[in-house]
């Protein structure tokens, strides 16, 4: 069960949410059928770019390594 499903008994959904009613999530009233979990998209490797796609002015790519404490 979704954690929406859960929740919605205790919300009342017939309060108009003028930003969250405009953006593509699930909605209060709405019962979500089956949720799964697990990647957006399935990709081979090789079928991923090897360049990261450019970013504005001001921004740059930063790798985290989740095993190195420094």
């Amino acid at each position: 069960m979704a954690v929406i499903d859960k929740i919605a008994p205790y919300i009342k959904s017939t309060k108009k949410h003028d930003f969250w009613d405009t953006q593509p999530v699930p909605k209060v009233s709405e019962k979500l059928e089956e949720f799964k979990d697990g990647p957006i998209k399935v990709m081979k490797l090789e079928d991923i770019r090897k360049e990261p796609l450019p970013l504005p002015k001001g921004y740059e790519w930063t790798e985290v390594d989740l095993i190195d404490d420094n």
